[in-house]
């Protein structure tokens, strides 16, 4: 909560800046007095906003020397595996054989599930013969 109460805290100040300039350019007492009203709101809910903060507990992106969750790698995944695959379908203009997909990912179960979801999630046909294509 220590950013947002800073937040409306420098809002404050940058809105009683402009309320001095804006008095001493246009001696407008409208807008001059919108302009101090701006600036007691942006001050009573910053302090607010600040004071209230130190009650709750921390929140996870308020800690500075919190973990950071470690994403998943790419190298490796069934996302790596679909993508080598469609390349070789792409990169080819007439049907795969299922022996040259073979040889393009090493574990056998991971690629034999790559395939399988590509071709039902429409990405990949399987012909007569055992070769692939993309769909036409």
């Amino acid at each position: 909560m220590k950013v947002e109460g800073w937040l409306f805290l420098g809002s404050g100040i940058f809105f009683a800046g402009a309320d001095i300039v804006y008095w001493y350019t246009s001696k407008d007492p409208t807008g001059t007095t919108a302009l101090a009203l701006a600036v007691g709101l942006a001050f009573l809910t910053g302090f607010y906003v600040l004071f209230t903060g130190r009650r709750l507990p921390k929140r996870p992106e308020d800690d500075p020397h919190r973990a950071r969750r470690r994403s998943q790698g790419y190298a490796g995944t069934d996302r790596q595996c679909r993508g080598q695959l469609l390349a070789l379908l792409r990169e080819s203009d007439a049907p795969v054989p299922a022996a040259r997909l073979d040889a393009s990912w090493a574990d056998a179960s991971q690629r034999a599930r790559s395939l399988a979801s590509l071709v039902a999630d429409g990405l990949a046909e399987r012909l007569p013969g055992g070769s692939y294509a993309l769909p036409r």
